[in-house]
This record gives C-alpha cells, sequence and structure tokens, in this order.
C-alpha cells in the first residue's frame, strides 16, 4: 500500500510541474474535493468538528468543502514550489509585521514560532527560510519513501528539519545560535488544558515549556493565501513569560494564550484550516 501511495504521490506531483497555472489549482481543488469521498470517516470528523465549534449546518457544509479543496491547494503549492526546478520564493508573499520577529531576535535567545496547520503551512518555513535560518520540528511519516521526499524538498528550501520525539539538543542549540523555531501545535495532544472554540481540549505545550526554560520570546506566525500560489506572512507582536509565576503556571498560561490567539485567526479564515483532526472527547 504505501508503495502505490507513493506511486500516486509522484504521478500527482508530475501533473502539478506540467500543468499550467489555472489548470494547477483547479486540479489540485479538485482533487482536494474529491479526497474527502475517500475517506469519509476524515469528512465526518470535519463536519463534527465544525458544528462543534458552533457553526450551523449549512455554514458547516460549506466550510468542510473550502477545507478540503485548502488541502488539495497545500499539497499542489508544496510541489510546485519545493519539489520542482529551483524558485524563489521572495515574491510569493506580502511580509507584515517582521519587525515583531527582528525584535524577538534582538534578544539573542532565539525565537519560538508556534504555527497552526491554516493556509498553507508547509510553505510557512520554506517563505521565511528566504531570510532567516529557520528550523521546522516536523512529524516523521509513516511511508518511508514519501518522508524521505517531502524532507528533502523541505530542507532544499533552507529549513534545518528536526524530527519530533528526537533528542531536544538540536533544539535547544538552535536557540543558542538565534535561530527561530517553528512548532506546528494546534491539534489535540497531552499537554494543556484550554479552552478551544467554545470547548475544552488539552494541546502539546511543547513551544511554551522550551520558551520557559530558555527565555526565548514567542512570536505567532501564519501563512494565509490570497489566491494559489500568493500569500500574506505576518507575525505577531513578541510575547514573554510571566516571570512572576512558577514555570509549570508560565507553561500553561503561555500554551493557553497562544491556543486563543490561534482561534481567533482561523475564525478570520476558517475555511484554511486542517480540521480533520478530532478537536474534543
Amino acid at each position: 500500500m504505501n508503495t502505490v501511495l507513493f506511486v500516486l504521490f509522484k504521478l500527482f506531483s508530475f501533473g502539478i510541474l506540467i500543468l499550467p497555472g489555472k489548470v494547477r489549482w483547479w486540479v489540485a481543488r479538485g482533487l482536494g474535493r474529491t479526497i474527502r469521498f475517500l475517506v469519509p470517516s476524515r469528512n465526518r470528523v470535519t463536519l463534527a468538528n465544525l458544528t462543534g465549534g458552533g457553526y450551523d449546518k449549512a455554514e458547516a457544509h460549506r466550510l468542510c468543502i473550502q477545507a478540503w479543496e485548502n488541502l488539495g491547494l497545500v499539497a499542489a503549492e508544496f510541489v510546485y514550489y519545493l519539489m520542482g526546478p529551483p524558485k524563489s520564493l521572495t515574491n510569493i508573499a506580502r511580509w507584515e509585521g517582521e519587525e515583531y520577529l527582528q525584535q524577538a531576535l534582538a534578544h539573542n535567545k532565539g525565537v519560538i514560532v508556534p504555527c497552526a496547520h491554516l493556509g498553507n503551512w508547509e510553505l510557512l518555513g520554506a517563505v521565511i527560510a528566504e531570510k532567516y535560518p529557520v528550523v521546522a520540528i516536523a512529524k516523521e511519516q509513516e511511508n518511508a519513501r514519501f518522508n524521505q521526499a517531502i524532507s528533502a524538498a523541505r530542507q532544499r528550501s533552507g529549513m534545518q528539519i528536526i524530527f519530533r520525539g528526537t533528542s531536544m539538543k538540536p533544539i535547544l542549540s538552535a536557540l543558542r545560535r538565534n535561530q527561530p523555531v517553528g512548532f506546528l501545535m494546534d491539534q489535540r495532544g497531552k499537554g494543556v488544558c484550554c479552552r478551544f472554540f467554545g470547548r475544552e481540549t488539552e494541546f502539546h505545550s511543547g513551544a511554551a515549556t522550551f520558551a520557559v526554560r530558555t527565555g526565548a520570546p514567542v512570536v505567532i506566525a501564519r501563512l494565509i493565501r490570497e489566491r494559489p500560489g500568493f500569500f500574506r506572512l505576518i507575525f505577531d507582536p513578541p510575547i514573554f513569560p510571566d516571570p512572576a509565576l512558577s514555570d509549570e503556571e508560565q507553561v500553561d498560561e503561555l500554551t493557553r494564550r497562544i491556543i486563543k490567539r490561534f482561534e481567533e485567526f482561523i475564525r478570520e479564515t476558517p475555511g484554511q484550516w486542517l480540521w480533520m483532526h478530532k478537536l474534543w472527547r
């Protein structure tokens, strides 16, 4: 099965690279809409998350389609910009709030960059890497050949990849070198209980833990699509742990602040978020 999936991915990649622009993105959206019928359990989870998040049935159905289309575009944009002939990413995004990242780097402790699966999270690190030596914490894929292909593409873009669950030393070393380190942390996982879309659920607290232990500032970033192949790269003002609190309290408070901010900008473009993973028990 892994071989079949990898071959299908290679065929998809070939098609994306040879198709003209408008057709390429039309195919990507169509693929996203098609995938939701091939994985009905994930489609049901998507709809359940949207209705659980307060959207009525009609709006949830509309946003569900948009979310699957977004997934198709994420894959196509990743292939087109990172897996084909080398392309500059300088002109595919309008930068907003870069001064906040520079302010955080001025502390010379590195920067923790929490991110959500919003817009094109796969290109986010690559776009930042055009100017800054970014390190990204990534999940290792079960399909070894697929994992190798996408890891190579990410590294070609200038990112350093550290797989989740490995030693903490490379992360600490990157922060000591004053590098931005990106954490995707918007999926449910053991950590800190947060209120998210009106309901309680847990989120990983790794980003906040590193910030508290090292004193590194936190700058939330996102890459929002304005149209296929063009984005807004937005940085929030730096966040610092509250030294008046205990370490555990700082981690909890910082994680909740990050998740609250995630919810705010997910609500701005809900069709560009990855709603496919179970949010609540």
